[in-house]
């Protein structure tokens, strides 16, 4: 059956709203919210209905602009299951994509005109949001490089090769990492890191990632781990041209080697990216507001 309440659903009391919308997170949102995929839901993947894994060229469709018909509005961000090699089909289970067995890298959800949009802003203020559930401590990561969950990138060095907007990876120096980097111009980076408790590791988890006129910022959270977070400076707006970069989630050809192996063993569920200049909100405030519905949606959509 159609999930016509969408997700996340519940009573909305501000009669200046809708009475239906895809997700509670689009409330307020005023067009901010652009690329959220959450993949437990039908009109958003449709293999989740028969939980069957994806395919190349599966279309991912962007919640915030699906309509109670199921058609979309015109401005969307629609991304679309690219699968660069054989073999790199993720399993679908616990509603979303498991890499664990996937024995090539490749396969991600790729979604263009995100990167072109954030580099337009004025002031370039903006967030990103992750759901998944993370890889063991013992699986992590443990070498030079990254690994990364997301990117704008596909060439092997990543954004040391090419124009990039941000990626967020494992990491490793002395102990495991979690690791955001952004690029501002040719060779010039920004990096926040935090070391993960040992509580988040193997947990479903938020990661978040910001920046706005106060600075810019790294945030996980899991049920057993709590919050965790470092903040820095707000630094350079970004003067590459991202103009054909899709942002990619997932396993992706960036920093990863072709038999992905332990660092691989993550699943994917749920993110989005929101410009802040348009809707206003406070990325932190928003990001916990959408965890704790997430939290408390019933077992046929929650994230295991």
């Amino acid at each position: 059956m159609v999930n016509i309440l969408g997700l996340n659903s519940g009573p909305i009391d501000n009669p200046a709203v809708p009475l239906w919308r895809p997700d509670r997170l689009l409330e307020g949102a005023n067009g901010g919210v652009m690329g959220l995929f959450d993949l437990s839901y039908s009109r958003c993947y449709p293999g989740a209905a028969t939980g069957r894994d994806p395919v190349s060229g599966d279309v991912i469709k962007d919640i915030a602009t699906i309509q109670v018909d199921g058609s979309q509005s015109a401005t969307t961000y629609n991304g679309a299951i690219e699968i660069a090699y054989d073999g790199g089909i993720p399993d679908y289970a616990g509603n979303g994509f498991d890499y664990s067995a996937v024995p090539i890298i490749g396969t991600v959800i790729a979604t263009p005109d995100i990167a072109p949009h954030v580099v337009a802003q004025t002031d370039q203020y903006w967030f990103e949001a992750l759901y998944l559930r993370l890889p063991t401590k013992a699986q992590w990561h443990s070498g030079s490089s990254v690994r990364p969950f997301s990117a704008f990138t596909t060439e092997a060095n990543g954004f040391q090769a090419e124009p990039d907007l941000l990626t967020i990876a494992q990491a490793y120096s002395a102990g495991p990492l979690l690791r955001a980097v952004r690029a501002t111009s040719e060779g010039v980076y920004e990096q926040l890191q935090l070391t993960p408790f040992d509580a988040h590791f193997g947990q479903v988890a938020q990661i978040l990632w910001w920046r706005d006129d106060a600075g810019i910022g790294l945030q996980l959270r899991t049920a057993a781990g709590g919050i965790q977070s470092v903040t820095g400076a707000v630094g350079a707006k970004t003067t590459q041209d991202l103009t054909d970069n899709k942002w990619r989630v997932g396993l992706g050809t960036s920093f990863w080697p072709g038999t992905p192996g332990n660092p691989a063993k993550f699943r994917l569920y749920r993110g989005w990216i929101e410009d802040t200049e348009a809707s206003g909100r406070d990325a932190r405030t928003v990001a916990d507001e959408d965890w704790r519905r997430v939290v408390a949606r019933p077992s046929r959509v929650a994230f295991s």
